[in-house]
């Protein structure tokens, strides 16, 4: 029989189960939605968003209060940008008929992630990133052997238009395209198990650094393939030793060379003037817009291409119908000028460099600069898989500070 105390301890706690699972539960359903519903084909996105906002809320009503060490360019990016992008706006006329809402969504959804901040919230939601990523590395690599080894065709993907498929070809070479929207989130997972296979080498480690690297090859753009070949690299000289280094160093020199050697014809077609034309384009644009000094010290702010002449032709002369270009950082000295446009991105650009990490999470520093690198020329940043990278990032650099638990 057993003793009453006995009892007692295997009771359930409904306290802890609401201190502990709605905490865990929401994160994962935020960083789920925010991979694997970018676009909020499935309606959780934002309700994933709302539900961390409560917890938030939770708890600023017990008065639990929120430590960043990098409290001013979160305040800068959730608050102060979109204000000012607004105010702008309005001094152009440019909030009829408003349809630029990807930095104030962005806002809100980095916004959210302030819940990271609190306690070890961070590690937690580091581990959830990895582990769904893990399963869009899995998804990315199941799609193509299903296509390879039969007639499969992902309608259900591609009716969400949360993946872009097809073939690309390069110098006569045909490459997969199986383009997820969060799938330059994959660097952040080629860059942990880089690190974990530098960390302590085994044949199940490996395994799974070649499953991610074959998952970003297969996301078919010109830089992700780049980065599949380059990554392991890139991260082991950032976190190895002098010695490892100077041999992975060499490794990839000879890994570029062999590449140019074997295949020339592929290497020079990716970087062509004819595929880089359209974004070099931009540039005259830019200089058009930026010439003018009202717009170069204060931007053009949001909904530009509902008003401004030289903007529209920009976009057109290369035949693009959206609301902006790709090419981040202009877009950031258009907006918002260059004076902010370039504390913005000097900021960004600092992140990666913070000395002020423990050395478990030292593969996020180079995770966080190839993104910021890749964001260059794609507009990955003021997206949802923008706001989880910088909001997982921002918690990390914060993971030492002891605030409330989970």
């Amino acid at each position: 029989m057993l003793k009453r105390t006995n009892l007692v301890k295997s009771r359930f706690n409904l306290k802890d189960f609401n201190s502990n699972f709605f905490p865990v539960a929401f994160m994962s359903f935020f960083v789920f939605a925010q991979i694997f519903d970018g676009v909020n084909a499935f309606g959780i996105k934002w309700v994933s968003g709302v539900l961390l906002l409560i917890l938030v809320a939770f708890h600023a009503l017990r008065s639990e209060k929120v430590i960043t060490r990098n409290w001013f360019i979160f305040t800068l990016l959730i608050g102060f940008l979109p204000l000012y992008g607004l105010f702008i706006s309005s001094i152009n006329g440019g909030l009829n008929k408003f349809s630029d809402t990807s930095q104030l969504s962005f806002a809100i959804l980095l916004f959210s992630t302030i819940y990271f901040h609190f306690g070890d919230n961070a590690r937690l939601v580091i581990k959830i990133m990895v582990f769904n990523l893990r399963l869009l590395s899995f998804l990315i690599i199941a799609i193509f052997l299903f296509i390879f080894f039969g007639d499969y065709y992902p309608s259900f993907f591609l009716e969400k238009q949360i993946l872009i498929f097809g073939e690309r070809e390069y110098g006569g070479t045909t490459f997969n395209l199986i383009y997820f929207i969060s799938s330059p989130l994959l660097l952040f997972l080629v860059a942990y198990d880089s690190y974990s296979l530098n960390n302590r080498v085994s044949f199940f480690k490996l395994f799974m650094l070649l499953l991610t690297i074959c998952a970003l090859f297969l996301s078919g753009t010109r830089a992700l393939i780049v980065f599949a070949i380059f990554s392991f690299f890139f991260v082991s000289f950032w976190v190895g030793p002098l010695t490892i280094k100077f041999f992975y160093t060499v490794v990839a020199f000879l890994t570029t060379v062999l590449i140019l050697y074997f295949y020339p014809d592929v290497a020079f077609s990716m970087f062509s003037e004819a595929n880089s034309a359209s974004k070099l384009s931009y540039f005259n644009g830019y200089w058009e817009i930026l010439n003018n000094l009202k717009y170069f010290f204060f931007g053009q702010g949001f909904n530009a291409h509902t008003w401004s002449a030289e903007f529209l032709r920009m976009l057109s002369s290369v035949g693009n119908q959206g609301i902006k270009t790709e090419l981040t950082y202009m877009e950031l000295m258009r907006v918002y000028g260059v004076p902010m446009g370039s504390i913005v991105i000097i900021l960004l650009f600092s992140l990666p460099f913070k000395r002020n990490v423990s050395r478990e999470y030292q593969w996020l520093k180079p995770a966080m600069l190839m993104y910021l690198i890749l964001a260059a020329t794609n507009p990955y940043i003021f997206s949802s898989n923008g706001a989880l990278a910088l909001g997982v990032y921002l918690g990390f650099l914060n993971i030492n500070k002891r605030v409330g638990s989970v």
